[in-house]
């Protein structure tokens, strides 16, 4: 008699509610060239805490961006490696996807270090942010021109290892 009710509690439960998912804090990555023919082989590393960095380029064009989320407690470092031609040409910005606001715009390739991260930020808990409701493993797939296949490797690595929101 009583597993009649509670079935249908959980029936409610199961499709009444509404949940938001998404990390705590959400950050755009956009990768650009003056030129508009791409990095001509320089790349870059965008790291979370704890796992491997995920290298990044701009194959062809003008520009390229990546969208990250990371968890509360959680560092995000983003360094240059170069490793190309025509560094001058090469620069990223880091957008705070919360406000909107350009938080890091990095300078030309050739001014940048490659034995030293460029920026640093970590997930802190604020009024803005929403708990991370969704367990790993997470498998997104990405499109768009410019795209690595290693950086979607890493970033199912990254994912699948960790029960968090996280998308390198």
């Amino acid at each position: 008699m009583l597993l009649k009710p509670l079935k249908s509690i959980l029936m409610i439960l199961a499709f009444g509610l509404s949940f938001s998912v998404q990390a705590q804090c959400s950050y755009t990555l956009t990768l650009l060239d003056s030129y508009g023919d791409g990095w001509n082989g320089n790349s870059m590393y965008a790291q979370t805490s704890g796992y491997s960095p995920s290298t990044l380029t701009l194959s062809t064009g003008s520009t390229i961006s990546y969208q990250i989320s990371i968890t509360t407690g959680d560092t995000l470092t983003f360094g240059w490696l170069g490793g190309g031609q025509w560094q001058s040409e090469c620069s990223f910005t880091v957008t705070d996807n919360a406000t909107g606001t350009t938080v890091y715009t990095s300078p030309a390739g050739n001014l940048m270090s490659t034995t030293s991260p460029q920026y640093t930020v970590v997930c802190t808990l604020t009024s803005n942010s929403t708990p991370c409701l969704y367990n790993t493993p997470y498998t997104e797939s990405f499109s768009g021109a410019g795209l690595l296949r290693t950086s979607e490797r890493a970033y199912q690595s990254v994912a699948s290892s960790r029960a968090s929101c996280i998308y390198i």
